[in-house]
């Protein structure tokens, strides 16, 4: 970024306030741009192997969990970020107990996430375990150290941890576009504004917890919520994936088991923030296939209400339905798997398919906007589609 368009950033912030977190490469903060930085308060945050060694002010190192080699280099930061790879799971434990002697704040992240099965999922669970038992064993370290994903709810009394990406917060470009977040720099998306020219988000509340069907009842405050990841596995900015979703739960569930064992040990008082363990640990899991046959849906009663206004459909409808018809699938998917074939006259009675039958005749000609097909013209080509590939195969 040049230093005048840095300086206007700057500029900026200090008229509206913003806070700030400026991320660096290998290269460092040049010292002019430190200078301007500090005039604001501005977060630094720099990657284990960057050339600069800060030890003053705000700062936050970046450790590749590979590069746990350079701790020595930082051995002194008032903040840690451990990315993790899927290969060095089983360290994880180990690599922030490590972390967590030069520094009392820890952050843990997963780039790789979407590529997680279920036994990576089981594996990061047991090294959370480990950590918790790490702190318990050394009675006020639970309270000293602020894991993001662990003890940090705890003591924030569950306050919504996620981070705003596109709503609260919004990434800077080296060139002054804009972004939802740092990840989606380099997503090949298009650029959402320039900072010299605004901020051009349609339906920005989307981004929040509110309008999200899986998230505005989940009760894993802590979670990211990553609207990059969340773009990369379902397409949508504010519906996150099923490994998001098991990651954040298995989380809430050793915090809960962390507070009972704080508790009992009498290491805090009844004040604190307990929370309790998810009921249903993916939330995914909408839809189980019965003996009765399959349960009523409810999301697709939501379109049949639609008065066939454009404007008045809400997006948590198309988001219920989508959820109510991934967690269908999957049902019959698994009832597959497990050597139980629904009868034909179970998914003829399905309520679910009749409704949506009746939707599609009800508003068979409505267009939500101008230039699109109408409900009945995307029907019929989802079905030629789905001949074609049958027709291929």
């Amino acid at each position: 970024m040049s230093l005048q368009l840095f300086k206007k950033i700057v500029e900026l912030a200090k008229q509206h306030s913003w806070t700030c977190e400026i991320l660096n490469d290998d290269n460092g903060v040049p010292e002019a741009y430190q200078k301007i930085a500090d005039e604001i308060g501005a977060k630094t945050v720099l990657p284990a192997r960057s050339k600069d060694n800060v030890t003053k002010g705000k700062v936050a190192v970046v450790f590749e969990s590979d590069e746990m080699n350079l701790i020595d280099k930082n051995s002194s930061v008032s903040e840690a970020i451990l990315r993790i790879h899927r290969e060095h799971l089983e360290q994880i434990s180990e690599m922030a107990i490590t972390l967590l002697k030069h520094s009392h704040v820890l952050s843990i992240r997963h780039p790789e996430l979407l590529m997680y099965d279920r036994e990576d999922i089981t594996e990061y669970k047991n090294q959370l375990f480990k950590i918790g038992e790490y702190l318990l064993n050394r009675k006020e370290a639970w309270s000293e150290c602020y894991i993001d994903c662990l003890t940090t709810p705890l003591t924030q009394n569950g306050r919504i941890g996620e981070c705003g990406a596109g709503f609260r917060s919004i990434t800077i470009a080296p060139n002054g576009q804009l972004y939802p977040c740092p990840a989606e720099m380099y997503s090949g998306r298009p650029a959402c504004g320039h900072i010299l020219d605004g901020l051009e988000i349609a339906n920005r509340q989307l981004f929040t917890r509110e309008y999200s069907v899986a998230c505005s009842k989940c009760f894993a405050s802590h979670c990211l919520r990553c609207v990059h990841l969340n773009k990369q596995g379902t397409l949508e900015f504010c519906v996150p994936s099923q490994n998001a979703c098991l990651l954040a739960n298995c989380e809430l569930e050793v915090q809960a088991w962390l507070a009972e064992e704080i508790s009992n040990r009498g290491f805090w008082d009844s004040d604190h923030y307990k929370p309790k363990p998810p009921k249903v640990c993916d939330p995914y899991e909408l839809v189980k296939i019965t003996e009765e046959g399959l349960p009523p849906a409810h999301s697709w009663r939501r379109l049949i209400v639609f008065d066939g206004q454009p404007e008045n459909l809400q997006p948590s409808m198309m988001l219920d339905i989508m959820h109510e018809l991934h967690g269908w699938s999957q049902a019959l998917i698994t009832s597959a798997e497990s050597g139980y074939v629904p009868l034909p006259q179970v998914l003829e009675k399905d309520i679910l398919s009749a409704l949506r039958r009746q939707t599609i005749e009800k508003y068979r000609d409505t267009r939500f906007q101008k230039g699109c097909p109408t409900v009945y013209e995307m029907e019929l080509a989802m079905c030629r589609a789905v001949h074609s590939t049958v027709t291929h195969e």
